[in-house]
């Protein structure tokens, strides 16, 4: 997988889309693409030539991208056999990148296509932050999501977007950093 600093529609004219695929739209200006090593390693040439940046993901596998496609039979049959309800709270769809509906949590293909699909990161941010009073927190290591939930705020807004654990290369224990997190969410008016 790649992160590329560009516009999925300029992304899309650069690939060969049968054999990458766009996984993630982060950002207007931000993607990224999943496909065979050595279609990437050549996506990356192409982008050094063009001079735009661009950043190899340190993952296990291509997901969503068609190299998933041969684990989607197990993955349908698991969901089949799980008791799907509606959910209890409020979500985003990563694959519309709206507020998910009760017929699509509960339906099994729903799932099967959030494997394979295109993750529509950038606007379930944008959905979510449409609610000034609405605070993102990141839960897991890093900060990237916070970095991009703040890309995502419009002019002049002020939502918190915090962080709750360090990514690998701070050095600050994770539980100062939850703690940090903590008294940062309670403070912007989140319920602790």
């Amino acid at each position: 997988m790649l992160a590329v600093s560009a516009a999925e529609a300029d992304v899309k004219s650069w690939i060969d889309v049968t054999t990458v695929s766009i996984a993630v739209v982060n950002h207007a200006a931000a993607c990224v693409v999943a496909g065979p090593a050595d279609a990437i390693a050549a996506l990356a040439d192409a982008l050094d030539a063009r001079g735009i940046l661009h950043r190899r993901l340190d993952v296990s596998h291509a997901f969503h991208s068609h190299m998933m496609d041969a684990a989607l039979p197990a993955f349908r049959d698991v969901m089949r056999g799980i008791s799907l309800r509606p959910p209890t709270l409020p979500f985003i769809s990563n694959v519309t990148g709206t507020w998910i509906r009760p017929e699509e949590a509960t339906d099994p293909e729903y799932w099967v296509r959030q494997m394979r699909r295109t993750v529509y990161f950038a606007d379930g941010l944008r959905e979510i932050l449409r609610d000034p009073q609405r605070i993102v927190l990141e839960v897991g290591p890093g900060r990237t999501l916070q970095a991009l939930a703040l890309q995502q705020r419009g002019p002049g807004a002020t939502q918190e977007a915090l962080a709750s654990l360090p990514d690998a290369r701070d050095t600050r224990p994770a539980d100062d950093s939850f703690v940090l997190a903590l008294a940062r969410l309670w403070l912007a008016g989140g319920a602790v």
